[in-house]
């Protein structure tokens, strides 16, 4: 329950849910005959859309969690991977199998980095929440089909944890995985560059060294700074959105001692 109200809390706080919930306050305000309030409320929710729609916005606010995380220097070599999962969609139909998502560098970037010697394991960890996603098996179970089937992971290499339902509940539940095995807390951590930040935080948290594995970049060097680039478009406004998530999380993450 706890976990459906911040859900639902959260979408209310995302830029289209503050600007849905202005437009309708200036409505509301319009209604009551309070003219400049109206005019007021509707403008700024307009505005908020539309700055929050721009190519230029989503640029600089993806790019600031972003930053930080391209690979300079060569990763060590560590006892485990760990791949957080938010790379694959279920094998619900009209998929005959589950399949890699938009976010499914991580899963490749996991399986390039085992390949390579950098670790002998993968440990995948994600489960299913029940009231935003109807899946025959758990988001883990998904990625490590992928691994196995996809990209061909030797599949006594890939461990399955399939109870984290947030960032929050992964790093303790794989620190069982990691101490069952009397493996050291150091890992590889595997997962998108915007979302690298609170992962690695909560992980740290737990007592493990991280080594960051950013993937699924959003933004490169090739962005020009033009008037196209204030045409406000969907592709920006689910990319701020999502930047604006990871704010959010990371605020909440400190205040309440999680990382």
């Amino acid at each position: 329950m706890i976990l459906l109200l911040i859900k639902l809390a959260s979408r209310l706080a995302y830029p289209l849910g503050l600007s849905v919930g202005l437009l309708l306050l200036g409505l509301a305000l319009l209604l009551l005959r309070r003219r400049r309030s109206a005019i007021a409320a509707i403008g700024v929710g307009v505005g908020l859309l539309a700055v929050c729609s721009m190519p230029v916005t989503e640029y600089a606010v993806v790019r600031s969690l972003e930053a930080g995380y391209r690979q300079s220097d060569p990763l060590p070599r560590c006892s485990t991977i760990v791949l957080l999962c938010g790379g694959e969609a279920p094998g619900l139909p009209p998929r005959l199998y589950p399949e890699i998502s938009d976010a499914g560098d991580r899963i490749m970037h996991a399986a390039r980095l085992q390949r390579a010697g950098l670790a002998p394991r993968i440990v995948v960890t994600g489960g299913v929440i029940e009231f935003m996603h109807q899946s025959p098996q758990s988001s883990a179970e998904d990625a490590a089909y992928l691994l196995v089937h996809s990209l061909c992971v030797d599949s006594s290499a890939v461990i399955v944890e399939t109870q984290a339902k947030t960032t929050a509940q992964h790093a303790p539940l794989v620190a069982r995985i990691i101490d069952s095995l009397a493996l050291p807390r150091e890992i590889i951590l595997v997962t998108s560059a915007a979302h690298m930040r609170r992962a690695a935080g909560v992980f740290r948290k737990q007592g493990f060294v991280v080594h960051p594995a950013a993937a699924d970049f959003l933004e490169d060097d090739r962005f020009q700074m033009t008037a196209f680039q204030c045409i406000p478009s969907a592709q920006a406004l689910a990319r701020v959105t999502a930047a604006v998530h990871e704010y959010y999380g990371t605020i909440a993450y400190r205040l309440t001692g999680k990382m």
